[in-house]
């Protein structure tokens, strides 16, 4: 049981990983863009803060903050297992590592 729980936030962060490169956003987008950017006269800024804006509302729902993000992110990089490899597979190909 004790595996199992810990398995379901890992699975929830690779959820939004999943999310966020569909939306092509990168850890760092969810820093930089803010909610002054939905006004962007820029229309590329403006859509770009709308899916930021999305990201983090799933966030929010699955109850994942942005530091459980950067640290699966820097755990992903560091062990050496095979579920863990297969996770940094799909995180690299997603373009987060």
């Amino acid at each position: 049981m004790i595996g199992n729980y810990q398995q379901r936030p890992r699975q929830v962060v690779i959820e939004i990983f999943d999310s966020m490169a569909r939306r092509g956003l990168a850890l760092d987008d969810l820093i930089q863009i803010s909610g002054d950017d939905l006004k962007s006269s820029n229309p590329k800024r403006a859509e770009k803060a709308r899916r930021v804006s999305k990201c983090w509302e799933l966030m929010a729902r699955l109850s994942v903050c942005f530091a459980d993000l950067e640290q699966v992110s820097r755990l992903e990089r560091h062990e050496g297992d095979v579920a863990t490899a297969t996770s940094q597979k799909l995180l690299k190909t997603h373009g987060f590592l």
